[in-house]
């Protein structure tokens, strides 16, 4: 909680007045795990959970352009250096930094609210709500338990 939510809303709460003075825009790494409930990453979710509620909040709040990005893993060395690995974690599928910053700039630049990545991700978090069963199921697919 305290990296990945106090930190932005510290971060956020400080460079505001800077913020709305320059109509400056806010881009918040969220990730997939904002938007569904992952097994074994409960604590990881929860804060992922709360940064998203927070900036959807502080977009509505301050009309401010927020730029929510969700990917799912993304390649980098963060999980070699876990001190808890997983024995699950080697066939999955990670996305290409690159790309995902790629997406942010366009995403910026045409003003867009939320980019997942990957897209069909966005497909999960519509159908949510209407087949939660099936989605819980899905996501317990993705994750190989």
């Amino acid at each position: 909680m305290r990296i990945n939510f106090y930190a932005n809303v510290y971060l956020v709460k400080y460079a505001l007045p800077l913020i709305k003075r320059t109509n400056g825009r806010i881009v918040v790494i969220s990730s997939l795990s904002g938007k569904f409930g992952l097994p074994s990453r409960s604590a990881y979710c929860a804060s992922k959970f709360a940064l998203t509620g927070f900036f959807e909040s502080l977009r509505t709040e301050e009309d401010l352009p927020i730029l929510m990005v969700y990917p799912t893993s993304l390649e980098t060395p963060m999980r070699s250096h876990s001190l808890i690995k997983s024995e699950k974690e080697g066939g999955e599928k990670r996305e290409d930094p690159k790309k995902c910053a790629e997406l942010i700039i366009k995403g910026m630049d045409e003003g867009r609210e939320d980019i997942f990545m990957p897209w069909k991700a966005k497909l999960g978090v519509l159908l949510q709500p209407i087949f939660p069963r099936f989605m819980r199921w899905k996501v317990k697919q993705a994750a190989k338990l």
